[in-house]
């Protein structure tokens, strides 16, 4: 559910930084791509930030920004292939979301906000609560 929620949120990063909710069917893939990125990064971090020390998280909120930001771009040029017959270049916008999450201005606001994602994914994880899932 965590990655479910956060991915959501993170998907109005790159949608509202490139123009993406142009229309309601791009709207959907980006929302779809923020989804399932979310989803899939909150499942590769879960074994390393539940239980970890705080240095440990902060690495994984770090590395946790480009990850995210390749399997969105990844997914987004997909879901555009298939549904906007838009260029099929998936690695291409992986690596170009993954390289400008980094070394943007606006990398001064994510690189916080991803390690205070993680965190709180680790909260999520840590609470005891047995039905608390990371995806």
């Amino acid at each position: 559910m965590f990655g479910v929620v956060s991915g959501l949120i993170w998907s109005l990063v790159p949608g509202t930084l490139n123009s993406l909710f142009t229309s309601p069917k791009e709207t959907t893939v980006v929302i779809v791509s923020g989804l399932v990125s979310g989803v899939s990064t909150s499942f590769a971090l879960r074994s390393h930030v539940s239980g970890a020390r705080s240095l440990v998280t902060v690495i994984a909120g770090v590395v946790a920004l480009p990850l995210g930001a390749f399997v969105f771009g990844f997914l987004l040029s997909i879901l555009q292939w298939v549904f906007l017959a838009q260029a099929f270049t998936p690695f291409s916008i992986g690596f170009q979301y993954a390289l400008f999450s980094m070394i943007s201005i606006f990398a001064i606001v994510l690189w916080p906000l991803s390690v205070l994602t993680t965190f709180l994914l680790r909260a999520v994880l840590n609470s005891g609560n047995k039905d608390a899932k990371a995806a």
